[in-house]
């Protein structure tokens, strides 16, 4: 049963994160569903269960968690995951079709 919960709550979150991206950069999710991976749960899963700790430096890890913890919403993470994308916006549309995976992975 427990892990049906947590499923569907990565589900969930996954799902978000494609509603806001979509919203907030449609263009750049055109271009990552037309490269196929434009599905979250690809690329964010490690970042929805791990919360950044194999992205990020200890110290900008440190201060997001801080962060996480001292604001207690449960869509601040999301935005983050989303903000990381946009962040990293023209690295993706520079990308020749085979990098693109490349980008979202690294």
């Amino acid at each position: 049963m427990e892990f049906i919960t947590i499923t569907s709550k990565l589900c969930d979150c996954v799902g978000t994160i494609l509603c806001v991206s979509r919203y907030h950069d449609p263009e750049l999710s055109l271009f990552l569903e037309k490269h196929d991976v434009g599905q979250p749960a690809l690329y964010a899963t490690s970042w929805i269960l791990t919360d950044f700790a194999h992205d990020l430096p200890m110290d900008t890890l440190f201060t997001l968690w801080d962060t996480y913890l001292l604001e207690e919403s449960p869509c601040l993470h999301v935005f983050v995951c989303v903000a990381w994308l946009i962040h990293f916006r023209q690295q993706f549309l520079c990308a020749k079709a085979s990098g693109v995976h490349e980008v979202v992975v690294s």
